[in-house]
């Protein structure tokens, strides 16, 4: 091999270790964590059953089946999930304010919530992005089966504008 195979040979890994960190750096800015993802106010949208034991079962949750599953619960009846940097969640309705504790278990997709009595719950997370969430619970009432909660960020212009 010869002097300019060689030092072609060095520009080239030289170039190629240069490309690689630039994406790397890249990525570490583009690139968002599940809990730097669910921060911040998200609306309650729909609960609906995603899976049942009864096929002939109305996936839409009424209201009273609702507040039912809610009573077996820490999250009650929220209308509005503060999730702040701290570890904070703020869960907030019409009718009560209450603070709880949250952290990403896993992979980020199980999402931990745990109330000051002690008593914590796990909820997995289907969908996690900038718009939208959506996490899956069991529950043993009525139909026993798979309850599917959806939210929808709120913009923080908007929030501040109800506020």
């Amino acid at each position: 091999m010869n002097i300019k195979n060689s030092n072609l040979i060095v520009l080239i890994s030289t170039v190629l270790l240069v490309v690689g960190f630039i994406i790397s750096i890249v990525n570490t800015m583009v690139l968002v964590s599940p809990t730097e993802h669910i921060e911040g106010s998200w609306k309650e949208i729909s609960w609906e059953y995603e899976k049942s034991e009864n096929a002939n079962f109305d996936k839409k949750i009424s209201n009273a089946i609702k507040t039912e599953i809610c009573k077996e619960l820490i999250i009650h009846e929220a209308e509005v999930w503060n999730f702040l940097s701290g570890g904070n969640l703020e869960l907030t309705s019409d009718t009560n304010n209450e603070t709880l504790s949250w952290t990403m278990k896993g992979r980020g997709n199980i999402l931990e919530l745990s109330h000051k009595t002690n008593k914590i719950e796990h909820y997995n997370i289907q969908v996690l992005n900038n718009d939208k969430m959506v996490l899956y619970f069991s529950t043993d009432i009525q139909a026993k089966g798979i309850v599917k909660m959806t939210f929808e960020k709120i913009k923080e212009d908007n929030y501040a504008q109800k506020i």
